[in-house]
């Protein structure tokens, strides 16, 4: 029978979503070469015709929005971003903007070694939550659905939506860890951006940059290539160390 230290069963792995535990086939992270095209198909389904001057209008909103381009650290309400686009159709919120995102999550596949990490850190006992800046104000049920069978791995699942701000501002990783009664010596967050790694740094917690490259340097403690190697990782080092 195992058995683990106090500093072990509080340990906290806090997980970035896009391109970490989820990665987006064929989508790149800036959306803006998509928004037409998501767009028209959404109207299509929707049976409601536009014309140049609308999409023009409509993308422009998007561009507005999009942190690809202007980083912000505040966030948006859910659902704020498309309810605007879709005013400018006369489109059913609701309707389009399930129509809207489902043009981005329909190549969305689960990294190839999650589900066995994420089963081997819940068995040693390891806290386990996601937080996940959204994009345009996601629903958070978009959210779980990317995240799929692995959504069941999770004590939380947490969007930017959720705590009002975007890495690498420390808010949403702080609330994590006062949510889940954890300490900075007890935290690692694991993301595949800069700005997850400044998030770590900005909060005082250890970090894990998943990066196949193995070639860029954030200020992270530690560089995995796959998620596999978390759990080795993790077994390397005693929690404040």
């Amino acid at each position: 029978m195992e058995v683990y230290t106090h500093l072990e069963m509080n340990r906290l792995i806090v997980f970035d979503l896009g391109e970490t535990l989820i990665s987006y086939e064929g989508v790149p992270l800036n959306w803006s070469g998509n928004y037409q095209q998501a767009i028209l198909n959404a109207l299509e389904i929707l049976g409601i015709t536009s014309n140049d001057d609308l999409l023009t209008l409509a993308t422009s909103i998007l561009n507005f929005y999009n942190t690809r381009n202007s980083p912000r650290l505040f966030e948006v309400e859910e659902g704020e971003v498309l309810k605007k686009v879709a005013k400018v159709f006369g489109a059913d919120y609701i309707e389009f903007e399930a129509l809207f995102f489902s043009y981005f999550q329909r190549k969305a596949q689960p990294e190839a070694t999650a589900e066995k990490t994420l089963a081997e850190l819940k068995r040693r006992g390891v806290k386990l939550s996601v937080l996940s800046d959204v994009p345009y104000g996601m629903p958070k049920k978009m959210l779980l659905s990317d995240l799929g069978s692995l959504a069941t791995w999770f004590d939380d699942i947490c969007s930017s939506c959720e705590v009002g701000f975007r890495k690498p501002h420390p808010y949403g990783l702080l609330h994590q860890m006062q949510k889940h009664h954890s300490s900075k010596a007890t935290t690692i967050f694991v993301g595949n951006e800069a700005k997850d790694i400044e998030c770590a740094l900005n909060a005082g917690v250890k970090s894990i940059l998943l990066d196949p490259t193995d070639h860029h340097q954030f200020g992270q403690t530690f560089s995995v290539k796959s998620l596999s190697e978390v759990d080795e990782t993790l077994s390397s080092t005693q929690p404040g160390t």
